[in-house]
C-alpha cells in the first residue's frame, strides 16, 4: 500500500467525484431554468438546437418557435441534452398598425348631409 498525506487522499477522493460526476451529466440531460428580466413587449421566441440528432448537411431552423407577451420577467424550462449547443433569439415583433377608418368615405357621407 501507499502511504499518502490526507490532503493528497482528499485530493484523489474528489478527484474519484467529479468522474463520477462527469460520467452522470455526460449521458443524462439537465433541467435549467432560463430567466429573462427587464424586457417588454410583444416578441417572437425562437430556439435553434444543435445536438446529435442533427447531421452533416441538416437546415438551421427554429426548432421551437412561439409568440409571447413579456411584461416584466419570462421563465422558461429546457432540457438540454449532453453535447448540445442551444441558441435562443427574442424577435421583437412590429406593433399591430390600428385599423384607420377611410377618410374619403367620412367626407362623402358628411357631404351628402350638406
Amino acid at each position: 500500500t501507499l502511504r499518502l498525506t490526507p490532503k493528497l487522499k482528499n485530493l484523489l477522493r474528489k478527484a474519484r467525484d467529479l468522474n463520477t460526476q462527469a460520467k452522470k451529466h455526460k449521458e443524462t440531460s439537465r433541467n435549467i431554468k432560463l430567466t429573462v428580466k427587464n424586457l417588454k413587449g410583444n416578441f417572437l421566441y425562437q430556439r435553434y438546437v444543435v445536438d446529435d440528432a442533427c447531421s452533416l448537411d441538416c437546415e438551421f431552423i427554429p426548432r421551437e418557435e412561439k409568440g409571447i407577451e413579456l411584461t416584466d420577467s419570462y421563465q422558461e424550462v429546457l432540457s438540454l441534452s449532453p453535447y448540445s449547443v442551444n441558441l435562443i433569439v427574442f424577435k421583437e415583433r412590429p406593433k399591430e398598425p390600428e385599423p384607420v377608418e377611410d377618410t374619403d368615405k367620412t367626407q362623402d357621407a358628411s357631404s351628402n348631409h350638406e
